[in-house]
């Protein structure tokens, strides 16, 4: 099913080749790929880097669709996770997918999925460079700055701030954090 949605969109954007919503609509069919392979425990990476060229030449046409941003951002997050489970540096990749985000949120600051995401890119970063020696600091302060963004109109990002302090053992934090993302819940 995945190959034909590929390739029927292939076919509708060689009739329509500046259609950017048909990119990114096929982009997400390479990401769908990619978790497919995942699932079936194949590398996933190639559809990954499938879904961020595409995405790259939809900004190429439109540096202002925010979605494009997103989605690209969530991608390299994604193959981030997918390179370091195969004992590769992901760092680049979070990184870059860091960046994607906030163009997207510099378009759109309110959109709360980006900003979650990139609170996301920013502590696995952090977690690569901590694993490799470095230090995490920046990435996390980062990653801490946006889900504390969150915190206010999402009980779940407490719990997302709670993960994080863990990563940075800061045990204390995290209890704290994990404490607010229960009591939030319950006033729900």
């Amino acid at each position: 099913l995945l190959a034909q949605a590929e390739a029927d969109y292939a076919e509708a954007l060689a009739r329509d080749p500046g259609a950017s919503g048909l990119r990114i609509n096929r982009a997400g069919v390479a990401l769908a790929h990619a978790q497919a392979a995942a699932a079936r425990g194949e590398d996933p990476r190639e559809f990954f880097r499938h879904a961020e060229s595409i995405l790259s030449e939809v900004l190429s046409g439109n540096p202002d669709a925010v979605f494009a941003w997103q989605n690209r951002g969530f991608a390299r997050l994604q193959h981030g996770l997918a390179e370091g489970a195969r004992s590769g540096d992901p760092r680049e990749l979070f990184r870059d997918a860091a960046a994607d985000l906030a163009e997207a949120l510099k378009r759109a600051p309110r959109r709360n999925d980006a900003r979650n995401l990139r609170g996301l890119a920013l502590w696995r970063l952090g977690e690569a460079r901590a694993a490799r020696g470095e230090e995490p600091g920046e990435a996390w302060s980062g990653a801490e700055a946006e889900f504390r963004a969150l915190a206010e109109g999402d009980p779940g990002a407490w719990g997302s701030l709670g993960r994080l302090f863990a990563s940075a053992r800061r045990w204390e934090d995290a209890i704290a954090a994990y404490g607010l993302a229960l009591k939030r819940a319950e006033e729900r």
